[in-house]
């Protein structure tokens, strides 16, 4: 699993850097053609962006010759580097605005203002040569920790940082472990959230999420105790990759202190056995019976009590496994409870409602809770938890969006004979985003499809407004009847699947034509092709362990739209 602070989480994000410093220098060129007074100062702040973006593209290339990853380092001097360029953008973008409003309709047109005073802009030009020095001095790193080290702005690393590392890759174990005792844990941990944990974190942008960890409400709900935090959000506004940050965060926090103990849980629409609320309290005693010998006690004497000398054994129950909970919860201070995706579990509100219930009944729980804004769940937690309404920032999407243009631009998939054209696809992609890092990426999967210059800036004059329309257009581009065949057939095999169908598999059972009794080999498919054709709907798994993954459904809103 590819964490997002490792090598090529960290290269492509500062490769997004290097896109967001090109359109702010391309932009400044303009601007200073246009203005008319302090015109050196435009110039000034152009070549010293255009020397920051050599360099920061220098520091990507870097980060992608060390492979070895370091995901407790804070990225704190590429995230104000990335704030003194937005902050410019901004500015410069309200001017020109400010600009063309002004000039609307008139014969003389007036000159744009500098939106910067003489002493601001040599303020502005001592920040990006201080940005500029600390990424030259990671560009003498031998090793990606010496180069995070510059990156950081923390200290003192040592015996702790590998700790908290071993941590977030891992559920906290701090007891010892024998045959027994891993027996009676993994009879509780029904489904491991850990893979869903790495899905969630490998999909996270570097520098994206921190206006929720780094925001006052999230910072409280670390510090105090009993709080509560519901974050709801659109479909596609990336709820399970800050899912994977609070995680992150609340596990780094507890492993401080033996008296506190983190616990999550992700409900996945891809399988039913998550959405059941048997199999999530488990999980969540089975996680804390792991990180005390008290905890492991209560859970051990529960294990018992279902399995009787010389009875049969008998299941978990919901209101037993939540008194455990409670009574697991009292062995520590603190105890962090993330449970995502409770939309995912259905209509029924057994799931949130059990939830709630625990959170009230355990002083020492702070509990974060996300969904999307449904009215079973908000009529359970209004009032009770602390509301953030969750949308992609517009930094987040335009980060996001610059380094997923770099990417696709390295590996020959998106080709622009125009380079300015990749501001226009920056600039459209985040207007239109409206908060859903989901419809970015299938805009995006879209343009690489198109051949020409001319195509993909037609289709950027024509972006379809929401999900719904954009997977429309996904299965309306395709006209052939053996395209549409197999599409309907991998689509609907993968809905209806038991369990999840291998590529190979899936190519073998939409290659079969209906009258056939046999694969002709003129009528196979292969998996690169059968991916094609499915497009955005579809991805591979993205925590096989082998070379023929499954195929799955690429986003809960896919499903919802097969099935309306």
């Amino acid at each position: 699993m590819a964490d997002p602070f490792s090598a090529v989480g960290l290269a492509g994000s500062i490769a997004g850097l290097v896109a967001l410093s090109d359109l702010l220098f391309r932009a400044l060129i303009r601007f200073g053609r246009e203005v008319k007074s302090a015109k050196k100062d435009v110039e000034s702040v152009a070549s010293e962006i255009r020397n920051l973006s050599g360099t920061l593209h220098n520091l990507s290339l870097l980060a992608s010759a060390f492979d070895d990853d370091q995901p407790s380092f804070r990225l704190d001097h590429v995230a104000a580097c990335r704030q003194t360029i937005v902050q410019i953008q901004t500015h410069v973008d309200k001017a020109l605005a400010d600009f063309n409003g002004a000039n609307k309709g008139k014969s003389f047109a007036r000159r744009p203002l500098w939106p910067y005073s003489s002493k601001e802009t040599k303020t502005l030009l001592e920040v990006v040569s201080r940005h500029k020095a600390t990424i030259t001095l990671a560009l003498s790193a031998d090793s990606m920790k010496a180069m995070l080290q510059c990156l950081s702005s923390q200290s003192d690393m040592g015996e702790a940082l590998e700790e908290i590392k071993k941590s977030v890759k891992n559920i906290t174990t701090r007891i010892t472990i024998d045959k027994q005792r891993q027996q009676i844990l993994d009879f509780f941990l029904l489904v491991n959230p850990q893979p869903n944990l790495e899905t969630s974190v490998r999909l996270r942008h570097p520098m994206t999420g921190l206006w929720l960890t780094n925001g006052l409400g999230f910072q409280q709900w670390l510090d105090l105790p009993n709080s509560r935090l519901w974050l709801s959000g659109i479909p596609g506004a990336g709820k399970t990759v800050l899912a994977g940050s609070i995680i992150q965060e609340s596990i780094q926090r507890a492993t401080a202190s033996t008296s506190q103990a983190c616990c999550f849980f992700f409900c996945d629409y891809k399988n039913e056995k998550t959405q059941n609320v048997v199999t999530i309290l488990g999980s969540l005693a089975s996680q804390l019976g792991r990180q005390s010998d008290a905890a492991y006690t209560l859970i051990e004497e529960y294990y018992e009590e279902l399995h009787p000398h010389r009875a049969n054994p008998s299941t978990p129950e919901a209101s037993k496994l939540q008194s455990l909970l409670e009574s697991m919860t009292d062995t520590f201070d603190k105890v962090f409870v993330v449970v995502d995706g409770l939309d995912e579990c259905g209509d029924d509100p057994e799931v949130v409602e059990t939830l709630s219930s625990l959170a009230q009944n355990s002083p020492s729980i702070s509990m974060a809770l996300l969904s999307r804004n449904e009215s079973h769940i908000w009529e359970c937690l209004d009032g009770e938890y602390e509301h953030l309404d969750i949308a992609a920032q517009s930094g987040d999407i335009q980060l996001y969006v610059g380094a997923e243009l770099e990417a696709r631009i390295r590996r020959g998939r998106l080709r622009l004979n125009n380079m300015t054209l990749k501001d226009e696809i920056l600039h459209r992609l985040v207007i239109g985003a409206q908060g859903m890092f989901r419809w970015v990426s299938c805009q995006l999967d879209y343009l690489c499809e198109l051949p020409t210059d001319r195509e993909k800036r037609e289709a950027l004059g024509q972006l379809p407004p929401t999900l719904t329309a954009t997977y429309e257009r996904i299965l309306r581009r395709h006209t052939h009847p053996r395209s549409i065949q197999i599409i309907r057939s991998a689509l609907n095999l993968i809905v209806n699947a038991r369990q999840p169908l291998r590529i190979s598999l899936l190519c073998d059972a939409v290659s079969l034509r209906d009258d056939a009794t046999m694969i002709d080999e003129d009528d196979k498919i292969n998996g690169e092709e059968l991916m094609r054709l499915c497009s955005s709907l579809v991805r591979s798994s993205q925590y096989a362990d082998y070379e023929d993954p499954p195929l799955e459904l690429a986003h809960f809103t896919v499903q919802e739209f097969l099935q309306s």
